[in-house]
């Protein structure tokens, strides 16, 4: 017979010793209880009998239960977690999630409301993207611009409670400036249709367009000299204008 709370596992309530030495049947089992542990940030232990179908809990009522009384071996519990938080689940080696079980007066894991993982990517600024290494309380996202724009404001997005922290930061088109005047050449403007000569009026020339030089008749450019240029990110590269010197 087993002691009061626990729970006896077995077939038989009796065995006989028998003349080969041997019991007529096998000793059962009694397995004591658990205690309902304090779950911090909880709303509700509910426990699950032991005898339930844990794929089919429809027409299972769920007993409500405080921290501190028990339950039998082979019981598992349902925790229900603050806003903002979520139970820090255990994943079985087939990516099963796994209930905190009552195992002979020990739980198979000490459940704990923690709080809440990001669900859903941050949103990303126009122009730009957020990467993320993870969604879990306290990850950071880090924010990048796309070719041709520059961040203005903070690169760092945080996941709070399950919310990620507000992006006013914003991504900004960079643009080069007039390049300056080659003496005896002038600078081209690479257009979809042809080229136009740079007018030191056009401010705002984007990411990726280029620009070309050309020297008077009778001059050419210095040997090593670049023949164009390219916007990237609000710099003329190649750097420097070519000189134009007498000479065929």
């Amino acid at each position: 017979m087993c002691l009061e709370n626990t729970k006896f596992i077995g077939n038989h309530q009796e065995s006989t010793c028998l003349e080969t030495g041997f019991w007529s049947n096998p000793l059962p089992q009694c397995l004591a209880p658990c205690i309902i542990p304090q779950v911090e940030h909880s709303t509700g232990i509910y426990v699950v009998p032991a005898d339930s179908n844990k794929l089919n809990l429809t027409n299972v009522t769920l007993e409500m239960i405080r921290p501190g009384l028990q339950v039998s071996h082979g019981s598992y519990l349902e925790i229900l977690c603050e806003k903002n938080h979520e139970l820090d689940e255990q994943i079985d080696d087939e990516n099963v999630i796994q209930a905190p079980v009552c195992l002979n007066a020990t739980w198979s894991y000490t459940p704990k409301c923690k709080p809440a993982s990001c669900r859903s990517t941050p949103p990303s600024p126009k122009n730009g993207r957020v990467r993320i290494a993870s969604i879990e309380h306290g990850s950071e996202g880090y924010i990048h611009c796309l070719d041709g724009f520059r961040l203005k404001g903070s690169n760092v997005t945080y996941c709070a409670k399950g919310q990620w922290s507000s992006i006013d930061s914003v991504c900004a088109e960079v643009y080069c400036g007039f390049p300056g005047t080659i003496e005896h050449g002038r600078i081209l403007l690479v257009g979809l249709t042809g080229m136009y000569d740079y007018k030191n009026y056009i401010r705002r020339i984007s990411n990726n367009r280029q620009i070309a030089y050309e020297c008077e008749v009778g001059f050419r450019m210095n040997d090593g000299a670049p023949s164009g240029a390219t916007c990237l990110e609000g710099q003329w590269k190649p750097e420097g204008l070519p000189s134009c010197i007498r000479g065929m």
